[in-house]
């Protein structure tokens, strides 16, 4: 048995950010195409649970990849990989619902998704510190989101990050308002 993975020939957007934000407009676009890719991926039942910089790709062509399902798991899935109360993903991007090991639903990508975007605008990561710090901190605030935003910026940033799993947005609607947000006002 083999495996076969596209070459993406590009960097990761973790490279990108390391030299700083991307710019509202970038970001918009490289969300926009985040958004669509979960979109697809949740409408065939998989939840990535793992959305970070690192697992982005930018291609040279100016296309947008989603890597690394290794830990992804199917909507309703009952068989276990890990026990329950066990959190799975990198601590500076799990929703809250992540670090108190409960299941997870799509909405933990959307909140991982706003995180990856609002570090795309600020330069900066919302929940920094060690694993654990990073974590804990998801249970006790919110993610800072600048109130220099752009209030368009601010409102989907916010809903995204909702604390409560059913108060934010589907990914094709995170696309949609994305898309939007390309076009400069």
């Amino acid at each position: 048995p083999f495996l076969v993975m596209e070459l993406v020939e590009g960097r990761a957007l973790s490279a990108a950010l390391a030299e700083g934000p991307l710019g509202a407009v970038e970001t918009a676009r490289v969300g926009a195409e985040l958004a669509s890719t979960l979109a697809h991926t949740h409408d065939r039942g998989v939840v990535h649970r793992d959305l970070k910089p690192a697992n982005v790709l930018l291609g040279d062509d100016r296309r947008v990849k989603l890597a690394d399902f290794g830990i992804a798991r199917l909507i309703g899935d009952t068989v276990r990989h890990t026990r329950t109360g066990t959190a799975v993903g990198t601590a500076a991007y799990l929703s809250p619902e992540q670090v108190r090991g409960e299941d997870v639903s799509t909405a933990v990508d959307v909140y991982s998704l706003g995180l990856v975007l609002l570090e795309s605008l600020t330069g900066e990561r919302a929940f920094p510190g060690s694993p654990t710090e990073s974590a804990m901190a998801r249970l006790h605030r919110d993610p800072d989101v600048p109130s220099t935003l752009d209030d368009r910026w601010r409102r989907l940033l916010l809903a995204m990050t909702a604390a409560d799993p059913g108060q934010r947005p589907a990914a094709h609607e995170v696309a949609a308002s994305l898309e939007d947000l390309r076009a400069p006002q």
